[in-house]
């Protein structure tokens, strides 16, 4: 994949959600559009290690309220007669789905005064009889009905006219410049965009091109196991329409699959990539919306392994004294009422015999607890969040199923941490580490954990301030066999590996891990993704010791 590829992709996996973030301070739907298209097209030169934080922080700079702006529907007129401040900061937080952190930085305020804003709007529009819903539905629309141009014709309209701008400066230069740039145009071809042309001079005749997927025509975009036999897998298919269709997977010996139909929860499919896959054993699953996380979003779940469907929801609908077998654990927004801003999150027990979600009775005691999905492969379940009245990083695990949970406070660390944490406890130790925004990466690692005492305690062995570097980091720790942990960042290549138990990392070798990895029932798991296409898009890579990496080829 070349640099011109790699930076498509990302246009395309992230242009939609950055006019999300854009028309939070827009508040119209074209001039997000606009802002986003130049930002891509300026930064265009620098693509090298760019990310889409970069790109967010990009467009929310540059982008500037519409001095009359017309609204989208009622919900929006709403939104228009709150204070602009708490406008912003709400939809940045409900269209974009930014976390409170990303915005404070993003608005250079306090994470107070952020939390502030938002209930402040939240209250308003509650007055006013509008349910967190409508907000929802708005973002929705929004996404659906923004326009992506294609980014070639956009790229091209700049270099003419930079060209044009050299003209001013040096004739021969620019003559030699435009040379070079117009050969590239087919014959039909303006160098002008739809877009563009909207833009600048209404309706106009423009050549259109035909769709073409920014991922391969077919790619398994997430896949889970529950022992070396079962798995299942989702297949996003692009062929002529932005709008993928989504497959389910099924391999009942390891090696042969099958296709199922699955259903779209929310019809929110676009690219294929919107789906979340819990499984609850060889023949159970649930099949939900990455968007979506309130008490009445519907999800479906099969106890046949996709051959039917039951349509289930998020709602808490009873409480158990323990986590049951084959369950998994999810952070729930609220409770039975609708709290869109997730204030009240509380651990929630995904279960196994319907697919709907129980509460435990004795839960972590954190504020904002975040759990890890699985159980470690010694049994125990972890959760980060926050102490109570502290408000410092902590962590809580139960080795008893969930009916009791020790606590430990985290050492301090610099920089604001995005949650959850990323917990890891595999052979004999517990590694965790905080990632957030640092001065050159959206996604910096900030600070690794280890505890050798089963999380009675934790040691500080990484700290960012400390090392004067930036590590960019997504994903799990990988913890391995012989003792050394490794991070892998958001690009091809950033893979960094400690062999002294957590203390220093270094760029290693990365023809095993290629992509984030996480922790599943059986080992870690790595699906491909756009930045990491090299061995095909239909291959996932399996480890049991964190060390030895072998694909499995996702297909029927």
């Amino acid at each position: 994949m070349t640099d011109q590829d790699a930076y498509e992709v990302l246009y395309r996996a992230s242009y939609r959600r950055l006019v999300l973030v854009a028309f939070a301070f827009t508040d119209d739907l074209h001039a997000a559009e606009t802002v986003v298209s130049k930002a891509f097209v300026e930064h265009y030169r620098a693509r090298d290690g760019l990310t889409e934080g970069d790109l967010v922080r990009a467009v929310a700079g540059r982008a500037r309220p519409t001095a009359e702006p017309e609204p989208l529907d009622e919900i929006h007129a709403l939104l228009l007669a709150l204070p602009r401040d708490q406008r912003s900061t709400l939809l940045l937080a409900r269209l974009a789905g930014l976390a409170p952190e990303e915005i404070a930085s993003i608005v250079d305020s306090p994470l107070e005064t952020v939390d502030a804003l938002i209930a402040d709007a939240e209250l308003t529009l509650a007055v006013r009889g509008t349910p967190p819903g409508d907000v929802v539905a708005l973002r929705d629309r929004i996404y659906r009905e923004a326009h992506r141009p294609d980014l070639a014709p956009l790229l091209l309209h700049h270099r003419q006219r930079a060209a044009r701008r050299r003209v001013r400066i040096g004739a021969a230069l620019a003559v030699l410049t435009v040379l070079a740039v117009v050969p590239a145009l087919r014959p039909g071809d303006t160098g002008e965009d739809e877009y563009q042309a909207r833009a600048d001079s209404g309706p106009t005749t423009t050549t259109t091109t035909p769709y073409r997927p920014y991922y391969p025509r077919s790619r398994v975009f997430t896949a889970e196991f529950v022992d070396a036999d079962h798995g299942f897998a989702l297949r996003a298919r692009c062929d002529a329409t932005p709008r993928c269709s989504r497959t389910l997977l099924v391999t009942e010996d390891g090696e042969h699959w099958s296709a199922r139909a699955v259903p779209s929860p929310s019809g929110l499919a676009s690219d294929g990539q919107s789906a979340t896959l819990h499984v609850l054993g060889p023949t159970r699953l649930v099949v939900g919306d990455v968007y979506l996380n309130r008490p009445d979003t519907i999800r479906y779940f099969s106890d046949d392994s996709g051959v039917s469907w039951h349509k289930v929801t998020m709602a808490v609908e009873r409480i158990v004294t323990a986590i049951p077998p084959d369950a998994l654990l999810e952070a729930g927004c609220g409770d039975v009422t609708r709290d869109a801003r997730c204030e009240q999150r509380h651990v929630t027990v995904l279960l196994p015999e319907t697919g709907t979600r129980a509460a435990l009775a004795n839960p972590p005691p954190l504020d904002q607890p975040a759990p890890e999905t699985y159980p470690a492969p010694d049994g125990s379940w972890w959760v980060s969040g926050r102490q109570h009245g502290t408000g410092r990083w902590a962590t809580a695990v139960s080795r008893d199923a969930g009916r009791t949970w020790q606590v430990a406070v985290l050492p301090e660390f610099s920089g604001v941490a995005y949650s959850p944490l990323r917990i890891t406890a595999a052979h004999g130790v517990t590694y965790l580490t905080a990632v957030g925004a640092r001065p050159d990466s959206r996604n910096g690692l900030l600070a690794v954990f280890r505890s050798d005492n089963g999380g009675r305690s934790w040691r500080r062995t990484w700290h960012a301030q400390q090392a004067g570097v930036t590590l960019p980091v997504l994903g799990y720790p990988i913890v391995a066999v012989d003792g050394s942990v490794t991070v892998t960042g958001s690009q091809s290549g950033d893979v960094y590996r400690s062999v002294d138990r957590g203390v220093s990392f270094n760029r290693v070798d990365s023809s095993q891990v290629r992509a984030p990895a996480r922790p599943t029932r059986i080992g870690y798991v790595t699906t491909t993704t756009p930045s990491y296409r090299p061995r095909g898009s239909n291959v996932v890579r399996l480890s049991t010791d964190g060390l030895t990496w072998w694909d499995l080829i996702v297909r029927e």
